[in-house]
C-alpha cells in the first residue's frame, strides 16, 4: 500500500515514518519528495503507520514556561482480514 503523509496541507517530503506490524515487529520508512510512503502489509491483523516526532520551530510558552519548538506525532491505522 501507500499513504501520503500531509503537514499544514502539504505534502511532507522526506520524513522518517514507522510501520508497525500485527506481529510486534517495525519496520522504519521514509517519505519521497511528494511525501509518498510505500509499505507492504503481508500479514492479516491490525497495521499502524506512525510519523513520529515532526518538529518544527515555533516559539510559545506552556503554563508559564517559553519553548522554541513543537513537535508533532501522527498515526493511522488500519485491519488486514484474513484470506
Amino acid at each position: 500500500g501507500e499513504a501520503r503523509v500531509y503537514f499544514r496541507g502539504k505534502p511532507l517530503a522526506n520524513t522518517k515514518a514507522k510501520l508497525n506490524a500485527p506481529n510486534g515487529s517495525h519496520k522504519p520508512l521514509k517519505t519521497d519528495e511528494q511525501g509518498v510512503v510505500k509499505f507492504t502489509c503481508d500479514e492479516p491483523g491490525r497495521w499502524v503507520l506512525t510519523v513520529p516526532t515532526y518538529s518544527e520551530e515555533q516559539a510559545g510558552f506552556a503554563e508559564g514556561k517559553a519553548y522554541a519548538v513543537v513537535s508533532h506525532n501522527a498515526s493511522l491505522a488500519w485491519v488486514v482480514e484474513k484470506q
